[in-house]
């Protein structure tokens, strides 16, 4: 669980990452 929850947490930081630049460009 705590390893599911880590990935999960890892991709959300990556999609808002992504959102950011998306939106910034």
């Amino acid at each position: 669980m705590l390893m599911k929850s880590s990935r999960f947490h890892s991709m959300d930081l990556l999609e808002r990452k992504v959102a950011l630049l998306r939106w910034e460009a």
